[in-house]
């Protein structure tokens, strides 16, 4: 899947998560930035903003909401 990119040291991807229905993924990246793709198309759904850190983990909460961890130590919940 494509479309995130890296723009520190840190150049690895971080953590995913599957949706509960396992059509989208997501994961975190060192750009500061969260990303979910639709697996079935290998499209970039949505990109998730807002950290001043690398984002270390994300996590499906519900059909439309998703939280992101990072090391700026902020957890940010979000709709998608």
């Amino acid at each position: 899947m494509g479309g995130h990119t890296h723009q520190s040291a840190e150049k690895n991807l971080l953590r995913c998560s599957w949706s509960t229905d396992d059509t989208l993924v997501s994961s975190g990246s060192a750009d500061k930035m969260g990303y979910v793709w639709n697996v079935q198309n290998n499209k970039l759904e949505h990109r998730l903003g807002g950290h001043k850190g690398c984002v270390n983990d994300v996590k499906f909460l519900t059909e439309d909401r998703i939280a992101t961890a990072s090391s700026d130590k902020t957890i940010l919940i979000s709709n998608y």
